[in-house]
C-alpha cells in the first residue's frame, strides 16, 4: 500500500505599515510540516517568529504559486573566455 506524503508550508505573518497605515502583510517561508497517518502533523521551524504567529498551509508546485516562473528562461551558465598567451 503506496501512501503519498503530504507537505504543508509553514509561514510567518508579520504586519506592515506603511506611513502609518496598515499594509500588505509579509509572509516569510520559516518551516515545514508533515501529515502522520493519524492526521497529526509534525511542524520542523527553521525559525521562530517573533510575534508567535504561523500560517500552515497544503504545499503547492512552484507554477501555481507564481506563474512568470514557467515562462522564465532556464538559467544557462555563460562560457569561460579563451585568452591566447603569447610567448615572447
Amino acid at each position: 500500500m503506496s501512501e503519498s506524503i503530504m507537505l504543508k508550508d509553514v509561514f510567518a505573518i508579520s504586519d506592515r505599515e506603511v506611513a502609518g497605515e496598515p499594509g500588505k502583510n509579509r509572509w516569510t517561508r520559516v518551516g515545514v510540516g508533515f501529515v502522520n497517518r493519524d492526521s497529526s502533523i509534525n511542524i520542523v521551524l527553521d525559525a521562530i517568529p517573533v510575534n508567535g504567529r504561523l500560517q500552515i498551509r497544503d504545499r503547492q508546485k512552484r507554477e501555481t504559486i507564481n506563474p512568470a516562473i514557467k515562462s522564465q528562461r532556464p538559467f544557462t551558465p555563460k562560457k569561460e573566455k579563451t585568452y591566447q598567451t603569447y610567448e615572447r
